[in-house]
């Protein structure tokens, strides 16, 4: 039976799965799990050693993934390709290149995706052995046809078109699944608003199936804040600091690393412990950290503004959303904060009442390693 394994790596994580292809490619997973922690405290040090650990998973110690029988393609999601990779791309030495170039603009996840990509291209066509087809698959295709109002930025018609400047929006496997997965269980619906929910966050606005809005820019560090990137800001305070003398790298630092509830709450970017200090709820069999148990009042105040900002910024682009749809017939949670905490999502929906009477409110855990193999099956 042909089988495919799909790579979904994040910044500290490497998520994966084995599909079988059944009659009629109906997808049986056959194995999987993640490892997570990749670079911190309790995780492997980086992501070539998570590697060795999936591929020993696998029972492959020399790391030759062409050994599993049956595998006849392996698939990556790749963050940012412009208008580069729109549909899956056969991964070469050209295509590593291409997506390399746009690590400047998406530091956080394409730096460590194209590490597992090189690594994972290298161990499935040595010599002696069949070559599998390594395949991209790109996270940001949904958007390609974004009405123009909504792709394009007001600023110098000439300036965007030379640098390619345009939205390109991100967690579109997660927004197209959650999507379908709707579609599957009420069949039309005309206008439906996706909230993806987790370190990175994003909102996206479907009318009759395709995307009118998505909230992610050029780069992740648009619209929505998030864990460590502090979504919309007014562009001005990067030209102030810039003129203190900031250096590019430490805006890209702050801006990607140092904002969203780690820079307000000064304490954490995980929102299990922004709760925590809020004094909210915390599901899971949470634990606090020592460090934190020990931390001044204030602290505690700060932790409640993240989550006030948090769940303010998310009410304003659903109401954005709602006026540009001109109503809403589903809102659907997903990500690891919109499924996992029904304290974030009962505090966002408490003040929009107005705006969600007769709306269906789901929530969804998407499968973007199953939106993957299903958009590299025409090619095997």
């Amino acid at each position: 039976m042909k089988k495919i394994l799909v790579l979904n790596t994040g910044s500290s994580s490497i998520k994966f799965k084995i599909f079988e292809l059944g009659l009629g490619n109906e997808l049986i997973v056959e194995k999987e799990g993640d490892i997570a922690g990749i670079g911190l405290s309790e995780g492997p040090k980086n992501h070539q050693i998570a590697l060795s650990l999936l591929f020993e998973g696998f029972g492959l110690h020399s790391g030759a993934l062409n050994k599993i029988d049956g595998l006849v393609a392996i698939a990556h999601r790749i963050i940012h390709s412009c208008d580069e990779y729109i549909k899956p791309v056969l991964i070469n030495k050209k295509v590593i290149k291409n997506i390399a170039k746009y690590s400047m603009l998406e530091p956080l996840h394409t730096k460590p995706i194209l590490k597992v990509i090189e690594s994972v291209y290298h161990n499935s066509g040595k010599s002696g052995h069949r070559t599998i087809p390594n395949y991209a698959v790109s996270d940001s295709s949904l958007y390609h046809n974004l009405p123009d109002k909504a792709k394009y930025y007001p600023i110098s018609k000439k300036c965007q078109e030379r640098y390619q400047i345009r939205r390109i929006g991100f967690h579109g496997l997660s927004h197209n699944n959650s999507y379908q997965q709707i579609i599957l269980k009420y069949g039309r619906v005309e206008n439906m608003i996706s909230l993806h929910l987790g370190a990175g966050c994003s909102i996206t606005a479907f009318k009759n199936g395709r995307v009118i809005d998505t909230s992610m820019g050029l780069t992740p560090l648009e619209g929505l804040m998030m864990g460590t990137r502090p979504g919309d800001i007014d562009p001005g305070i990067i030209l102030f600091l810039l003129s203190k003398r900031w250096s590019t790298k430490d805006v890209s630092n702050l801006l990607n690393h140092q904002s969203g509830l780690l820079g307000v709450s000064g304490a954490s970017s995980d929102m299990k412990d922004i709760l925590y200090l809020a004094g909210e709820k915390v599901e899971d069999e949470y634990k606090p950290k020592i460090s934190l148990s020990n931390l001044s009042s204030q602290y505690h105040n700060d932790a409640k503004l993240a989550l006030e900002m948090f769940i303010y910024k998310i009410q304003k682009y659903i109401g954005a959303y709602s006026a540009a749809l001109g109503g809403v017939d589903v809102l659907a949670f997903t990500g690891k904060i919109g499924v996992g905490s029904s304290v974030i999502r009962e505090r966002i929906l408490a003040d929009i009442k107005h705006l969600i009477n007769g709306v269906k409110i789901e929530v969804i855990s998407t499968d973007e390693e199953q939106q993957i193999v299903k958009e590299i099956i025409p090619l095997i």
